[in-house]
């Protein structure tokens, strides 16, 4: 334990002055659970709701543009995971085609909402439907923006109400509870609207 907390206190300074790179870091590999975690910690005073947006939708633009790119090159062809992940987008095409009616737009917006289909939507534009990068760049920023209006006030929420039931009510487990619970509720909505679309599997 008392190592745990000389690595701690040893880290703090570190990352307290490296908040915004270590923010744009994280938002770029692991998506949506940083941008929740960030704008938790920003209910907590560590980071401006304001710059938090800023950083989510530059690190969310970079990471996308990244696999556009990747996805132009011959390298897509080469990887192993790119014909499952391909199949995996027909299927999504298939359940959103009446909603979009192939609308490029709509689709990334759904990839946004959807757990393990925002990568796989952003291959099959730049791959296998070409999609011009210019006009890419002009759906992601619509797409993401409208996605972190969704996902940072309800990160940010949930670390006032963990704040408010900590310090006010001063109650660890139950701030701890609720904080679990509102992940799960995100999660299992996540799940939901992918079970929806893509259901079994069968064609509609």
């Amino acid at each position: 334990m008392a190592d745990i907390i000389s690595i701690a206190t040893w880290l703090k300074p570190l990352v307290v002055t490296n908040a915004y790179l270590i923010s744009f870091i994280a938002i770029m590999l692991w998506g949506d659970i940083s941008v929740l975690a960030i704008s938790f910690l920003s209910a907590q005073g560590y980071l401006s709701i304001w710059t938090v947006a800023i950083i989510a939708f530059a690190a969310t633009f970079a990471a996308d543009s990244l696999w556009y790119l990747l996805s132009t090159t011959k390298l897509m062809d080469k990887l192993p995971i790119w014909k499952p992940f391909h199949g995996t987008y027909l299927k999504l095409e298939k359940r959103i085609y009446k909603i979009s009616r192939h609308n490029d737009l709509i689709m990334l917006l759904l990839s946004k909402f959807i757990y393990g289909t925002r990568v796989v939507t952003i291959a099959y534009l730049a791959h296998s439907k070409k999609i011009g990068y210019l006009k890419f760049i002009e759906h992601d920023m619509i797409s993401s923006g409208l996605w972190l209006v969704f996902l940072i006030p309800i990160g940010w929420l949930a670390g006032r109400g963990f704040w408010w039931v900590y310090n006010i009510m001063d109650n660890l487990r139950l701030a701890i509870t609720l904080v679990v619970a509102a992940v799960v509720i995100i999660v299992m909505f996540e799940k939901w609207i992918k079970h929806r679309l893509l259901g079994n599997g069968k064609s509609s």
